[in-house]
């Protein structure tokens, strides 16, 4: 669970709160670890020591009832344990026709529908907060909760809606508001004020312009929000611009400054400006956008009769296409000089450039921007409109600039925001990366190499993409360790310089492009937050600075050197916040940070994933930290010192020897798995590299298991089949529940393998104590724990163990295969990809029963592939009542089957065919391979358990030199296979048939099993018990008294 663990302590230590969770039937809802610590403790004033505030939040999360995803109807609210008015909010925002999210006050649910013994656990991206007021919206403006908002103005206004006002400050009417600040509305131009406040009509249209009545809209942390229609009729519509979430409707844009502030009768959202209410000319707008300031400054050159138009509410209109600062800042700065010079060349190049950016007479919304539209600028130039990707863009010539924010309306026209400074494009590539401030530090690598400025200075071979480190990069590398590596430094250059134009705009897809080095980058955007990104040599580059249009090409600033890793792992580790726990714990333990600082030491690290963290109790945490040595050997478990290796450079099943145990490498299902002692962790990020080694991050703590035995057989779908026969057998539940700790050893046979049984075999099995019994002792080694650390002390020889439950199991291992049995015959066992480590124990999943066949004795005999000639040459001795007895479960059998390549099987074949011999000399020869009336494993018969009489007529057992052989009359049959498992037997294979060419003769007749029908009572040598009597003597006595009674009866009818 995705849960911060001083959540944990709050709830385990608070009685209030745990007398909350403690509850039957309850739903709540908590932060994940990153929402818990991301959160500025200042935005509301709650710091994190406040038990108080913080048993506040808590229980605000908590509330009556077991509500799951599917409940949580879209604008619906609940009373919370903070008070009865105080309501959670639930929201929900599709993304497709199919998919979408669901919100809890704006905070989206990340991991949902968690069953807890007493409710439902949703995790959320953010903490729930503020929580919910007691006061109703009108009460909450005039006294706001967080104190450094007021918001006076919004109080006065409204006396001009009374009933409305009367209607929000109601309990059963809900409400969305969005509220400017006084601190941005009293800045107000005294010309706005007077036209707003001197008319009631247009004020009461602004007020309600700000309300969305009958509905409570949270603005979600991310994704897209849908619009909504106000009280007045405008369309609210929404836009994600720079980490901001901005609102607009009738053209007048407003940030929200403050979101999701909850009351009892909705939300309000604090804005920066007044909506709806369009007061300003193009030039009076322009002062209060903060993005426009250097357009500001530039168009404040103009011609004073343009100025005056662009300030004039007559009848002119205008649209203005307005680059941002940002877009300023991608013009080089000598550039940028020629543009602030007061002469007259200067003001001839700058009206130029701005005007390129006018179109006089028409008032041009985002609606009407429609694509391959030509519109003609004040001064005749030409641009046009395309639409790539779902985008905006307008094009002069050959620059490029995205519509970034559309439609800020003026009273005598409309503003854009764009991304790039149009018809400005007079510098090539080398002269943007020589006067950039920004790349001003790789520019003086690029002097170094001559063909680098060759390449981007000529546009002989036509144009190039460049994506050039900003300053920030270098700032964190080490310049010395570069410089002393001129031609790798050289190479990653030439690595960054595309032939072509590439535009962020072209990218919709991921593709890949050739370098100047002949290496390859790929560009790609990220899926859902639609930035930029390149990757060479496993060097991924986020483009912060996209666009810069120059005459031979374009340029884009990244915030890494592409092909070159620059900083050592630790400083890798440092930077990134998913791995901020791990990086901590790092930090603390002395020497495992000095041992990661050595820069002339290579390192294979896998790094866990702060998430990792969030799965164990904080318990567990606390344990580590209390202790440096546990701490140091649970992160030793993830550091392969010697070697920097990416994953495509693991083979499959790899082992790689970590400072800790060792590590394999499995691919599976389209993922790629890392096992440390029968842990598995699932690789998140593969392949960051560094100076020093390479990382990849993990969504598992190696040497912590997360997740018990019971938990695994309850939530692991492989293992369930055999948990349903297992919950029959009290002893196992009784195991797997226990709260001593225990440590076990589980041998479970797969679900695949299970439900190939079929069902007669699977209801014969529920349906008998004894097999389940079996089962139990056969597959379960209670307080024992044989992980991987644990076997790997015994590499070469077998390693026997012999269970509480009195059975012994043998690991044996042959190079990289391995074999178990529990006494019977050897199954192979994948003792790494098919071995998983829990709290409680370890499970090996194998694809057979250990100690048990769901086969009788002559379905295995023919399903052998060994013995099957053998097996239908025998069949041609015996009678049906044989084989019928052969497959009986109430009687027992110790089969010796001949194999097929036995070395008199020519002769025994000629036997079995010839129709010399009457069947009393068949069933002789046939009941010669039988032991009745018991289960003699190779064990006993290794170590003389069995007493000579239970042995067929004339055999007898010899053991020398290591094996086992039965004799007949100087003829000896060598077992080379042993303890293959029948529901009613044990098959052991020899290598010849008990059998010699002989002359028919008449004999006396013997009794053997197949001359009765009926059950008889069954022995066996289980756990090596000797077995006492002889099968065959018993028959005879039987057809003795039979006999007598017979002659007597008949005696009795004659006389």
């Amino acid at each position: 669970m995705s849960l911060s663990n001083e959540i944990a302590r709050y709830i385990t230590n608070n009685t209030v709160l745990a007398n909350i969770y403690n509850k039957e039937n309850i739903t709540v809802f908590l932060p994940s670890n990153d929402a818990y610590l991301n959160m500025n403790e200042s935005q509301f004033d709650y710091p994190r020591a406040d038990v108080q505030t913080w048993t506040r939040i808590l229980q605000y999360g908590a509330l009556d009832g077991a509500f799951y995803l599917d409940d949580m109807t879209e604008n619906t609210h609940h009373p919370t344990h903070l008070g009865s008015n105080r309501y959670i909010y639930f929201n929900y925002y599709p993304i497709t026709s199919t998919s979408g999210y669901h919100t809890v006050n704006g905070a989206r649910i990340v991991r949902g529908n968690i069953r807890g013994d007493n409710g439902i656990v949703h995790i959320v991206d953010r903490v729930i907060a503020p929580y919910c007021s007691y006061k109703t919206l009108p009460d909450y403006l005039e006294s706001p909760d967080i104190r450094f908002y007021s918001f006076s103005s919004i109080i006065k206004a409204r006396i001009v809606v009374p009933e409305l006002a009367r209607k929000t400050n109601r309990s059963d009417f809900f409400f969305t508001s969005f509220s400017p600040n006084d601190s941005y509305l009293y800045p107000m131009p005294v010309y706005g004020q007077d036209r707003l406040f001197q008319n009631w009509t247009l004020l009461q249209q602004v007020y309600k312009a700000h309300l969305i009545p009958n509905g409570v809209q949270f603005i979600p942390t991310r994704g897209p929000i849908p619009d909504f229609t106000t009280i007045q009729g405008d369309k609210l519509t929404f836009t994600r611009y720079n980490g901001q979430v901005y609102v607009s409707n009738n053209k007048v844009r407003a940030r929200i400054v403050q979101a999701n502030i909850a009351v009892t009768n909705g939300v309000l959202h604090v804005i920066d400006n007044l909506l709806h209410f369009v007061y300003q000319t193009i030039m009076q707008r322009l002062e209060f956008i903060p993005e426009a300031k250097s357009m500001l400054g530039y168009m404040n050159q103009l011609p004073q009769d343009l100025k005056d138009r662009l300030n004039s509410n007559k009848n002119e209109t205008f649209t203005v296409f307005v680059p941002t600062l940002l877009a300023f800042a991608k013009i080089p700065e000598t550039q940028q000089q020629e543009l602030r010079r007061t002469d007259e060349e200067g003001l001839k190049t700058l009206n130029y450039l701005i005007q390129g950016h006018i179109i006089p007479g028409r008032e041009i919304t985002s609606k009407d921007l429609e694509s391959d539209q030509t519109l003609t600028t004040i001064d005749d130039k030409i641009v046009s409109i395309i639409h790539v990707n779902g985008e905006t863009y307008i094009e002069s010539g050959t620059v490029r600039a995205k519509i970034e924010v559309m439609d800020l309306g003026c009273t005598n026209g409309v503003i854009h925001l764009i991304s790039n400074v149009l018809f400005m494009k007079n510098f090539t590539l080398w002269e943007a990366m020589e006067n950039i401030p920004l790349i001003s530090k790789m520019f003086s690598f690029a002097m170094r190499y001559p063909d680098i400025e060759e390449s981007m200075i000529s546009d002989n071979t036509g144009p190039r993409t460049v994506f050039i480190a900003s300053n920030d990069v270098l700032n964190q590398a080490n310049l010395t360790y570069l410089m002393s590596f001129p031609y790798i430094v050289h190479e990653a250059m030439k690595g960054q310089i595309v032939q072509g134009i590439h535009m962020s705009s072209d990218i919709a897809r991921s593709i890949q492009v050739g370098t100047m080095a002949g290496k390859t980058l790929t560009l790609y955007k990220e899926e859902e937050s639609g930035e930029f990104y390149v990757e060479g040599s496993h060097v991924r580059a986020k483009v912060i600075v996209k666009d810069i249009w120059c005459s031979n090409g374009v340029m884009h600033i990244v915030d890494d050197i592409l092909h070159l890793p620059i900083r050592s792992v630790l400083q890798e580790l440092s930077r990134r916040p998913e791995l901020t726990f791990t990086y901590g714990m790092i930090d603390a333990v002395q020497a495992v940070e000095e041992k990661l600082s050595n820069l002339s030491e290579n390192f294979t690290l896998f790094i866990p994933h702060n998430s990792a963290f969030t799965k164990l109790q904080w318990s567990t945490i606390d344990d580590v930290l209390k202790d440096i040595s546990v701490a140091k050997k649970m992160l030793e478990c993830h550091i392969v010192s010697g070697v920097a290796k990416y994953i495509d450079e693991i083979r499959d099943g790899e082992m790689l020897q970590a400072d800790e145990n060792d590590i394999y490498l499995i691919r599976n299902k389209g993922h790629v798995f890392v096992i440390n002692n029968n842990l598995w962790a699932r690789i998140l990020t593969p392949d960051i590299p560094a100076s020093n080694g390479r990382i990849h991050i993990i969504d598992t703590i190696f040497s912590l298991p997360y997740m018990s035995v019971a938990e695994a057989l309850e939530n692991m779908e492989e293992l369930q089949p055999f948990q349903d026969l297992m919950s029959l057998v009290p002893e196992f539940n009784d195991l797997i529940t226990s709260k001593d700790s225990r440590k076990m050893t589980l041998f479970i046979p797969s679900g695949k393998f299970i439900e190939s049984l079929g069902y007669d075999p699977i209801d014969r099995i529920q349906k008998s104590p004894k097999i389940l019994r079996r089962l139990y002792a056969g597959h379960v080694l209670p307080q024992m724990r044989f992980d991987d650390a644990f076997l790997r002390k015994y590499p070469e020889t077998d390693y026997v163990s012999r269970s509480a439950l009195n059975v012994t199991f043998t690991i044996s291992r042959s190079g990289p295969e391995s074999v178990i049995d529990a006494g019977y015959e050897k199954h192979e066992i994948d003792l790494v990809r098919r071995g998983f480590a829990f709290t409680n124990g370890v499970i090996y999943i194998i694809d057979s029963f250990l100690n048990y066949s769901p086969l009788n004795l002559l379905e295995r005999l023919r399903n052998e592939v060994t013995v099957r000639e053998s097996i239908i040459l025998l069949d041609l001795l015996v009678t049906p009542n044989v084989t019928d007895l052969l497959q009986r479960d109430d009687v027992m059998f110790t089969f010796l089957a001949p194999s097929d390549i036995s070395s008199n099987l020519g002769e025994f074949s000629d036997f079995a065919k010839s129709s010399d011999w009457d069947r009393e000399e068949k069933l002789t020869v046939f009941w010669r391979h039988v032991i009745n009336d018991s289960e003699v494993t190779y064990s006993d018969l290794k170590q003389g358990y069995i007493r000579p009489e239970i042995l067929p007529y004339d055999v007898t057992l010899q053991r020398d030199n290591g094996d086992v052989r039965f004799s007949w009359e100087n003829l000896q049959g060598r077992v080379i296979k042993s303890n293959l498992l029948a529901s009613n037997g044990i098959i052991h294979v020899i290598d010849k048939f008990l059998y010699k060419d002989m002359t028919p003769t008449t004999t006396t007749r013997r009794t053997y099993p197949m001359d009765s029908s009926q059950p008889r009572s069954t022995q066996t040598t289980a756990n090596a018990q000797p077995v006492q009597a002889a099968v065959s003597l018993r028959h005879e006595n039987i057809v003795l008294l039979l006999t007598l009674v017979l002659t007597w009866t008949l005696l009795r009818i004659i006389t």
